[in-house]
């Protein structure tokens, strides 16, 4: 970053450093450190921004709304300091523009993703904790949540919109709302839900939104690779590397299936889904085609039987040729290739090394 980025910024914020050292480390994506070789990102910054940001607004809401119960100014604070909110902060001072990402993470616009635009605020606050001291890293934040939310009270009626629906209809109908998901638009990546929700059987609304986030997470589930996606530096904003490269054979497999998933296909062709796989994995992959193939034609082509053993139709292909076809138990019983398959593994199965 050039040095008139860093004073265009300071300028803009109304902070500026004694030590420029502690702004450039606050905007600097380990993404960026990494593919430049520094020995410094705005990680430990963030750790330290968190406590910081939690800190001044407890307190100030603590003191505005001196009526409020624990539970309430709990909830207000959580709605303040999660990651939707952070980011909408950080894109009120157009903090994405002054962000040093490595080359991958710019192409794929992370100087807007929620996660980073968060971290960075984070990390800035911090930053201005250790260079300007409490006063100041308090007014920044106080007048960041000003210009974003005059009145954080009022976020108490939008936590849970769902929740206070319930209890209304429940008091006035004596009966819950019914949700219906009426249909679903949009590019398969991307899907926007239109739903309509009735109370007592009439219509009371209707609205559409696009929850791309909890499908991802739904699909990655099915396919037994949230936990360590969960597990990876920034979750499900972490970056693969160039074809997945950071990944282990049978995580990137594991990923592959959970795209197809997500992206709906009536037909799914899948070429040797196990090859890379160790036994664990193997296992794990099993069980994500039996999730994969539910509602869908699958087509698997595979050297290991175990793929292909629960198949409706197995095509059995020597030399170009199709010379036999049929369920795994009714090829098993016919003298042919693909008994001879299951009598070859099963002796290597007792194999052992004297």
């Amino acid at each position: 970053m050039l040095i008139a980025d860093l004073q265009k910024f300071q300028r803009m914020t109304g902070i500026h450093f004694t030590d420029q050292k502690l702004l450039r480390e606050a905007l600097t994506h380990k993404s960026y450190a990494t593919e430049f070789n520094l020995k410094y990102d705005n990680q430990r910054l963030e750790f330290l921004g968190d406590a910081v940001v939690q800190i001044v607004l407890t307190k100030h809401l603590f003191h505005r709304y001196p009526g409020l119960q624990e539970g309430d100014l709990t909830k207000i604070r959580s709605a303040l300091v999660n990651q939707d909110t952070l980011a909408k902060f950080a894109r009120s001072i157009s903090l994405g523009s002054y962000l040093m990402l490595g080359r991958g993470e710019t192409e794929s616009h992370g100087c807007d993703r929620d996660s980073t635009l968060s971290d960075a605020f984070e990390a800035v606050c911090g930053a201005i904790y250790l260079d300007q001291g409490s006063a100041l890293v308090t007014e920044f934040i106080l007048k960041t949540l000003h210009t974003n939310c005059r009145e954080p009270s009022d976020l108490l009626h939008s936590l849970n919109p769902k929740g206070l629906l319930q209890e209304y209809a429940q008091a006035h109908f004596g009966k819950a709302p019914e949700y219906k998901i009426l249909g679903v638009s949009g590019p398969a990546h991307n899907p926007c839900y239109e739903v309509e929700v009735l109370v007592n059987g009439e219509l009371l609304a209707k609205g559409v939104a696009a929850k791309r986030k909890l499908a991802e997470q739904a699909a990655a589930k099915a396919a037994n690779c949230h936990d360590f996606i969960m597990q990876l530096e920034q979750g499900y904003d972490t970056m693969a590397g160039d074809a997945g490269d950071r990944l282990s054979g049978g995580e990137r497999q594991r990923i592959t299936i959970a795209r197809a998933m997500l992206k709906k296909a009536s037909v799914i062709i899948l070429d040797e889904a196990t090859a890379y796989a160790d036994p664990e994995n193997e296992a794990l992959i099993q069980q994500a085609i039996s999730e994969l193939t539910i509602g869908k034609t699958v087509i698997v082509i595979a050297h290991r039987l175990a793929t292909i053993e629960h198949a409706d139709q197995i095509l059995v292909v020597d030399q170009g040729q199709v010379v036999q076809k049929g369920t795994h138990q009714q090829l098993v019983q016919q003298n042919g290739l693909y008994r001879r398959f299951i009598t070859i593994r099963e002796e290597a199965e007792g194999w052992s090394i004297a």
